[in-house]
């Protein structure tokens, strides 16, 4: 009796399993109902990666006191000089955590070359995971959706090729192309992934108007407040299920309360609309939301009126609605397809202040068995580790593998791998809440720790005292940039407004704030700094001193993506001073600074290495070094990719006039600036790649300077030197960028030896697009790199005809939108576009105008 009891008892679980297998294969798979359509394919995707060879090199090792796991972090090297800081502030939160990270810099296009790092690391190192960012090789699949799981290609099921992470994070498995066309189609071996992938690439998001390295930054910096609990939220998740999945909504639901007990279901078929889940759910402050809707790569298309009409909710509308959740798992069609522009899974993660990972796929399909990958992830797991372990689970396994790889084999994260869903909440300190000054608030914290101002205008005088935190506006949570025009530390002309005097480290920053009426009677009017502070995101202006109206610095900081204008200085530094140290100047509008002798925008005294790069440097004005001032005999560095323009001095724009020990200038843009005497003065150093036009009679003094493929207005001997009118679009309005008929397009060098030392071109422009462009081509001069590797022919004057137009917008200023009205007057209106430019000079947007 008792074995057949057994007997019975396995053939109900047979039957268990069978039903439930079948069940699943009854669900709809989700799909892109856009019938026109089009994803990029392999073929597009390489003609916009043509053949580059591999350079890579391990930049460090930062090794955690617990020894806990070993992670990879492999960065592309054109996006690296940009986000060093971000990358380094990542490691030292790895290392709190328990990770040994491994930072990897890597250039070029082999997918081979690649796996091979990966598979040195893991057999060496025995990495987990791994962080792959910037624009990094992409491997592809292809194959027949077998979603009835035949095996054979039926005339309803499509072929397909897509992007596929596992072909990183299967180590050990065997991947052929076995028609040599580029893309893989056979996998077999070990089948399963070894390490968890996920993949931070920001450089085709151009729906946003911040660049790749500002996006990134940007994404890291909020990765930051996260994992050391200074985003939190309500605990609470959202499954949203629309129609043809609603049937299953309480399976959804008790999946994802293995992770948040707090977990609402919403999946009635009246309910889930475009509108409810655009206007409702993605502004509710929900931690987690699980979304089951078809979709493409930039739409979810919700089914309503009981399946009679289509609406959607667009990644361009991700966009500016800034959504609150942490994390999104995307039920959704070929959502993280991370090769298309302004895709969904890209869009959550970087449109917004508060997404840190997605989880979707790249094609036709996403997951199913959620509570294999909750589960996991409710034991404390990372979400590469719990993304490898659903895999094992739910892939390749058993007699459905092809209808399991139709439905799985593009599943990817975006973001970052190695990211867990709880955090400790971290030690916030509110002003004027919990402390009504900043300075009280300041005194009352510790290292780590974190003071959120809130807005409004704080008359006092801030100093660090040592203690490595962040003092941050509310741009720091949300990245809405009213913030920092409207929380104002104001120095009511009594020494510096904020003061950084004890050593402070790169853990110490400044975000957010208008810093004004700063008047000291020495150093340091807006910010005195003797450390190496981070400053970002701030607008410093209206502040005195006899050095260093904007900021003074003994250090290295690194002061980046800020407002420096109208600050005043009697001696030297108008904008900026660094008297010694190895700062870094990156992405600043430094404008209408003034120094009664020295460098009206930035001057370096007695200073080690520095970087200025990828700056708006123009209006300032001096009597010596309108722009820049280099005054110390030790001093060297790189200059490049900065427009410098419209700066005035009575005596050399660019004065670097003390025997420096090395200096590059380097895909630079000099224009218009105004002096008396001469245009730039110059001892040991190369210049590459400039544009040097309409400063001064004599544009360059020099002693041992090498000067190679510049334009430069009265000519100058060298290799690739020329002197052409470079065509800017509009100097008029501060448009320097290059016409499509200028002869600097492609007229660049790549790679030149010079004394035996090799020189290289920045691989991104002031605006972070790719240099150059398109790839395969020589690089433009100058700051700004056009879409075109040669100039345009069949102009026959220098100048492109102008015509008569008005323009006007209302209301002005305005917050958040304002309405764009112009007249023109010409018989050519063939081409006719609007284009928005920040206050940088950065293009935000581009609207063809149909006349």
């Amino acid at each position: 009796m008792k074995k057949l009891n057994f007997v019975i008892l396995i053939l109900v679980c047979i039957l268990a399993v069978n039903t439930l297998s079948a069940r699943y294969k009854d669900i709809p798979v989700t799909r892109d109902l856009n019938p026109n359509q089009k994803y990029k394919t392999f073929e597009e995707y390489k003609q916009d990666h043509p053949f580059k060879p591999t350079r890579c090199s391990e930049i460090n090792r930062v090794i955690s006191d617990d020894r806990d796991e070993n992670f990879l972090i492999i960065v592309n090297s054109n996006l690296y000089p940009q986000i060093t800081s971000s990358i380094a502030t990542y490691q030292n939160d790895l290392a709190n955590e328990g990770f040994n990270s491994f930072l990897v810099e890597f250039d070029g296009t082999s997918i081979l070359d690649l796996k091979c790092y990966l598979m040195i690391y893991y057999q060496e190192e025995d990495i987990k995971g791994v962080a792959l960012i910037g624009d990094l090789p992409v491997a592809w699949f292809e194959m027949f959706e077998d979603f009835n799981n035949n095996g054979i290609w039926d005339p309803d099921e499509n072929w397909v090729d897509f992007p596929i992470e596992l072909y990183f994070s299967d180590i050990n498995g065997i991947w052929e192309d076995q028609d040599s066309n580029g893309i893989f189609d056979y996998h077999e071996g070990d089948k399963h992934p070894e390490i968890g992938i996920g993949r931070i690439k920001a450089d085709n998001m151009n729906y946003l108007s911040s660049s790749e390295a500002e996006l990134v930054n940007s994404y890291f910096q909020k990765n930051h407040l996260y994992r050391n609990g200074f985003l939190q939220n309500t605990g609470e998740a959202l499954t949203y299920i629309d129609d043809d999945w609603s049937y299953w909504g309480p399976e959804y639901q008790a999946a994802m309360q293995l992770l948040y007990p707090e977990t609402v279901l919403v999946h009635d078929i009246n309910q889930t609309t475009a509108d409810d889940y655009r206007m409702n759910r993605l502004s509710a402050e929900y931690e987690f939301i699980q979304v089951h809707v078809h979709s493409g790569p930039d739409a979810h298309h919700f089914c309503e009126d009981n399946g009679n009409t289509w609406n959607l909710v667009t990644s361009y509308q991700i966009s500016y609605l800034n959504p609150t959740s942490f994390f999104y798992n995307l039920f959704a069609c070929s959502n993280s397809r991370f090769t298309e522009s302004n895709n969904m899974g890209g869009m959550y993660l970087f449109g917004n202040g508060y997404c840190v990972g997605t989880i979707g796929s790249t094609k036709t399909g996403s997951m199913l068995w959620f509570e294999d990958f909750y589960g996991p992830l409710s034991l404390d797991g990372t979400m590469g580790e719990a993304l490898r372990q659903w895999w094992a689970l739910s892939v390749d396994v058993g007699n459905d593998w092809m209808w399991q790889r139709s439905w799985f084999y593009g599943m990817a994260i975006q973001g970052d791998p190695s990211l867990k869903i709880h955090y400790l909440e971290g030690n916030i300190v509110n002003v004027p809440q919990d402390y009504p000054t900043i300075q009280q608030a300041i005194d009352a914290v510790e290292n780590g720790d974190l003071v959120l101002v809130d807005p409004g205008t704080y008359v006092e005088n801030v100093n660090y005292n040592g203690k490595n935190i962040t003092v941050a506006s509310l741009f720091l949570t949300t990245q809405d940039t009213i913030y920092i025009s409207s929380t104002i530390i104001d120095g009511n002309q009594n020494g510096s407004v904020v003061t950084f005097e004890s050593g402070e480290d790169s853990t110490a920053v400044l975000c957010g704030f208008t810093i004004t009426n700063g008047l000291a009677p020495y150093n340091g009017g807006g910010i005195k700094i003797n450390g190496s502070p981070l400053i970002e995101n701030c607008i410093i202006q209206n502040n005195s001193a006899t050095r260093g109206g904007g900021i003074y610095i003994t250090g290295s900081p690194i002061i980046r993506n800020n407002i420096i204008q109208s600050n005043t200085v009697t001696v030297a530094g108008g904008g900026i001073i660094s008297y010694c140290g190895e700062m870094v100047i990156r992405n600043n509008l430094i404008s209408q600074n003034h120094s009664d002798i020295y460098g009206g925008g930035i001057h370096v005294e007695i200073s080690g290495f520095v970087e200025i790069a990828n700056n708006r440097i123009s209006a300032n004005s001096s009597h010596r070094g309108g722009a820049i001032c280099f005054h110390a005999e030790n001093a060297g560095g790189i200059i490049k990719n900065n427009l410098v323009i419209e700066n005035i001095a009575d005596y050399i724009y660019l004065d670097f006039d003390y025997q420096t020990e090395s200096l590059e200038l380097i895909n630079n843009t000099f224009a218009y600036n105004v002096v008396d005497s001469l245009g730039i003065c110059i001892y040991n150093a190369v210049l590459i790649n400039n544009i040097l036009w309409e400063n001064a009679d004599e544009e360059i003094i020099s002693s041992n300077v090498a000067v190679r493929y510049c334009n430069i207005q009265g000519g100058w001997e060298g290799e690739g030197n020329i002197d052409e009118d470079p065509c800017f679009i509009n100097p008029d309005i501060g448009l320097y960028t290059l016409s499509m008929y200028s002869p600097c397009i492609g007229a660049g060098i790549d790679e030149i030896e010079i004394g035996g030392t090799w020189y290289y071109a920045p691989l991104s422009d002031i605006e972070g697009s790719p240099r150059p462009n398109p790839a395969g081509s020589m690089p433009d001069m100058g700051a700004y790199e056009s879409f075109l590797g040669e100039p345009q022919v069949g102009i026959t004057q220098n100048q492109l005809p102008k015509t008569d137009h008005q323009l006007s917008n209302y209301p002005n200023p305005f917050n958040p939108s304002t309405t764009i009205s112009f007249s023109l007057t010409t018989e050519d209106t063939e081409s006719t576009e609007l284009v928005i430019y920040n206050l940088k000079g950065q293009k935000i947007k581009t609207f063809p105008v149909i006349l």
